[in-house]
């Protein structure tokens, strides 16, 4: 994988959440919010021209995590639909990706390399 892009979210990383019946019928996202701000961090440190990109990607992401047993599998989605529309257009052209969950307190964040598929 060629990296494009090393970005680095600082905080506890979140998982994404199960979408819940709304009040008055239909569903919503209670991992909307976690979304839009890891979306908005993110942009903030690579905005490449040309993107929502049509191309195939590659995905290395470290979740270092606070001592708490969290779920990689709902890690990694969050961040894969939060990045969708923004990064690729449809998180199946992720064609490899790479998860990594690591115990630390002193210093939780999320690392995400992002690369073309060749």
């Amino acid at each position: 994988m060629k990296i494009e892009a090393v970005i680095t979210i600082p905080g506890e990383p979140q998982s994404q959440k199960r979408h819940r019946d709304g009040k008055y019928g239909g569903k919503y996202d209670p991992s909307a919010g976690a979304k839009e701000s890891f979306a908005v961090q993110c942009l903030a440190q690579w905005r490449p021209d040309g993107l929502p990109s049509n191309k195939d990607f590659e995905v290395d992401v470290s979740f270092y995590c606070g001592g708490q047993d969290k779920d990689s599998d709902n890690m990694y989605k969050l961040i894969t639909d939060a990045l969708q529309g923004l990064y690729w257009a449809n998180d199946r052209q992720i064609k490899n990706h790479h998860v990594h969950v690591i115990d630390n307190s002193d210093n939780p964040r999320t690392v995400l390399m992002i690369g073309f598929a060749e």
